[in-house]
């Protein structure tokens, strides 16, 4: 298939810049020795054996689609499939999809799903190739397109109407459904300016009640152990793609100097990790005895590797960020459940508001200020730790993986210009504080031009 055959629903512009920033450009490094290369059967199916039929992709196995999965594997009334670029054998994908597949690269991603004829295509936005593809498929086979909305370009760019947030938006607009964990004025905010009518559907990542741990009983008379789990960009990449984010030295400075203990534990997507890379970081610990490096393990073991710890902190270097500030506003770290079902209390900045409200709110974390990092140490150490974990407890017990599937499922039977019966908003999950009201619809939005 040729270049101006592929893509059609998008402006000529558009497909030149899928074809020649992914369809032939060379794959990302670190996913060398392919192993799930077992061409997957039944894509053609919208249900097998009376089940329906869902096709997963993403580039890694993100613990994000892997937890939407096990929602919808333990009903019995999925079959799932799982196409990506690159899976560690370690993430045990068998455990929550019945196939899983690696692609050679992006035009065998595309030759594969755009012929689907699933149930359904559910695709992470990002890299925009993916959202593209799960569109195509609806428009060659009439699959339903489910987008992923991980993290958006419109809140990661300075200009929501640069050349890429318009493709994002397009692809957006021609989805059956988008599934998101931002709050509902976020999404408001993307509608208003980029014009899409898709339904949405608000999905967390809640914590999975398999993986709970018990709380520990930290009394505040030794300095805390603190933990930072998740994806960690070497030094050297944050700065020169912009993702000043990443820069991780203030938190090991102020956590380390001030006596308090911190561990990374840094997430292992690539099979290729190149550590070499992180350097700067693994010589902390030569600068501080109190500070560990650590390889991740996959999500369903972190709880488990990271209860022995007494604090787990979300910090994000905001100061030194390029990002859209609104980014941090709506964003929803999907580590943020992870260290609820470690049983850790949290440490939560105010320039997160979604998650600070969230996580203060509702009784299980401690607040601090960016520009007060220093402190983050006594804090941790004059709180009540045993109510803070009670809260904790309560929360997870109330709030968890149960809640998922009937989202999914609404997603998933959704047709383009249909709204939502139900959509999760910030309080049925928990989320933003406050007692969580019975589940409303959200109507659907006023109609605004499309963005082109």
């Amino acid at each position: 298939m040729n270049e101006t055959e592929r893509f059609h629903w998008l402006d000529a512009d558009q497909r030149r810049y899928l074809q020649k920033t992914y369809l032939e450009a060379p794959m990302p490094r670190g996913r060398e020795g392919l192993v799930y290369r077992t061409r997957p059967g039944h894509l053609d199916q919208r249900l097998v054996d009376g089940k329906r039929h869902v096709v997963f992709n993403s580039y890694y196995l993100q613990p994000a689609v892997c937890k939407k999965a096990w929602a919808l594997r333990r009903s019995g009334q999925y079959y799932l499939t799982f196409i990506g670029c690159c899976v560690r054998r370690d993430h045990n994908p068998e455990r929550f999809f019945d196939q899983c597949y690696e692609v050679e690269d992006y035009t065998e991603l595309y030759d594969i799903l755009s012929s689907a004829g699933p149930w359904a295509v559910s695709s992470v936005i990002q890299p925009l190739i993916n959202g593209a593809i799960a569109v195509e498929a609806a428009a060659r086979t009439g699959a339903r397109a489910v987008v992923d909305i991980n993290d958006s370009l419109y809140y990661m760019s300075r200009d929501p109407f640069g050349f890429e947030c318009r493709l994002e938006a397009r692809i957006l607009s021609e989805a059956s459904a988008i599934v998101h964990k931002m709050p509902g004025w976020g999404v408001d905010k993307m509608r208003a300016d980029w014009g899409f009518e898709t339904p949405d559907w608000l999905v967390h990542s809640l914590p999975e009640v398999e993986l709970f741990q018990d709380c520990g009983g930290y009394r505040g008379d030794r300095p805390p152990k603190l933990v930072f789990a998740g994806g960690i960009i070497p030094y050297h990449i944050a700065v020169s793609k912009r993702h000043e984010n990443h820069v991780m030295d203030p938190l090991i400075h102020s956590v380390c100097a001030n006596q308090g203990e911190l561990t990374f534990v840094v997430n292992q997507n690539a099979r290729n990790m190149f550590w070499d890379e992180h350097r700067r970081y693994m010589d902390f610990q030569d600068t501080y005895p109190n500070f560990s490096f650590e390889k991740g393990v996959p999500f369903f073991d972190l709880p488990a590797k990271i209860s022995t710890q007494d604090f787990a902190v979300y910090w994000e270097n905001i100061p030194e960020s390029s990002y859209n500030p609104d980014h941090f506003a709506i964003n929803m770290a999907t580590k943020i459940f992870s260290y609820v079902e470690a049983g850790l209390p949290i440490l939560v900045h105010t320039k997160a508001p979604y998650i600070h409200e969230t996580v203060v709110g509702n009784g299980f974390g401690l607040s601090y200020e960016l520009n007060d990092l220093d402190r983050v140490v006594d804090l941790a150490r004059g709180c009540d730790y045993g109510r803070l974990c009670a809260n904790l407890e309560a929360y997870r017990d109330r709030f968890n993986s149960r809640m998922v599937k009937d989202l999914l499922d609404q997603a998933l039977d959704a047709e383009a210009g249909r709204q939502p019966v139900k959509s999760m908003d910030t309080a049925d999950a928990g989320l933003g504080g406050g007692p969580p009201p019975r589940p409303e619809t959200r109507a659907s939005r006023a109609k605004h031009a499309r963005v082109t």
